[in-house]
């Protein structure tokens, strides 16, 4: 196993801070990476992620960065995959791929400028993606492009490649075996005692082609997204009657799956369905706080 801290490193890049492993050459911004089709924010985003990226300046460092200053930290954080990727590449020149297999995985995305975001922790699909690279002697290679549980799909993919069979009851399954379940991804902003913000719970859940978003408090807190057709997550569709449907079916999807899955915190943070059973808003307020 070997593990690498770039391009990690691009958020002590924003706060200008010391590079840890080494400085990256300056770039000219007529150089640099244009700006990403969906920066800035989007109309009816979530107040709570306006409020956390505020409240959380020092962290991220990009809250005075103008336009030329998002396209250099593009050019940079490109220059740290590079930097990684000649690294991994040494170390598959030491490697026999024709009897070995290899898994790559990697951190949460960066926000890239994207939405105006930088570092992860949003769940913009920038920054909820998590790259899993599965290289198995004999067969073709796998890249898994939608948002999985990567981290915990490593187990039941070894066990595959192995042969032998996976333990039970895991949360998720190998990469190799396409699966049509839901995916949902868990998000909390540091604690208010730790920096000043107000620790925003968050969830998205996706399924097929629909993105339902929901953060635990603000106004437009509730997101709902066609990835097929907005894959910049540009247009929110929970503000569009005609998509009303749609949302009630994500709603009670994530219901669902929070009841499945024991998640009683963030259950008190969802907008129940009109369809939920007559008392299940008292059920789950039964034990207040």
């Amino acid at each position: 196993m070997a593990s690498f801290d770039d391009p990690h490193t691009i958020c002590e890049y924003a706060r200008s801070q010391p590079m840890p492993y080494g400085e990256v050459p300056a770039l000219n911004v007529g150089d640099a990476p244009p700006l990403p089709v969906n920066f800035p924010q989007a109309p009816y985003a979530p107040e709570a992620l306006n409020f956390e990226q505020h409240a959380g300046a020092r962290m991220y460092g990009t809250g005075s960065f103008s336009p030329d200053d998002w396209r250099r930290y593009r050019g940079t954080y490109a220059a740290l995959v590079e930097r990684v990727d000649e690294r991994i590449g040494a170390l598959l020149e030491g490697i026999d791929l024709a009897s070995t297999a290899v898994v790559f995985v990697s951190d949460h995305g960066d926000g890239d400028a994207s939405h105006g975001w930088n570092q992860k922790t949003a769940l913009h699909q920038e920054c909820i993606r998590v790259p899993l690279l599965v290289h198995v002697p004999g067969r073709a290679a796998a890249v898994e492009h939608a948002p999985v549980p990567a981290l915990l799909a490593v187990l039941p993919t070894l066990c595959e490649v192995a042969g032998i069979a996976a333990p039970k009851a895991l949360s998720a399954g190998s990469v190799l075996t396409p699966s049509d379940s839901p995916v949902v991804v868990e998000t909390v902003f540091t604690d208010a005692a730790t920096l000043p913000g107000a620790g925003t719970p968050g969830r998205a859940l996706i399924l097929g082609r629909w993105k339902y978003t929901v953060y635990g408090w603000g106004q437009n807190r509730e997101q709902l997204h066609d990835l097929a057709a907005d894959p910049q997550e540009q247009r929110n569709l929970a503000v569009e009657n005609a998509f009303a449907p749609e949302q009630e079916r994500m709603r009670a999807e994530l219901l669902h799956w929070c009841e499945e899955t024991g998640d009683t915190a963030f259950r008190k943070r969802l907008v129940l369905p009109e369809t939920a059973p007559a008392g299940k808003h008292q059920g789950i307020f039964r034990v207040p706080y």
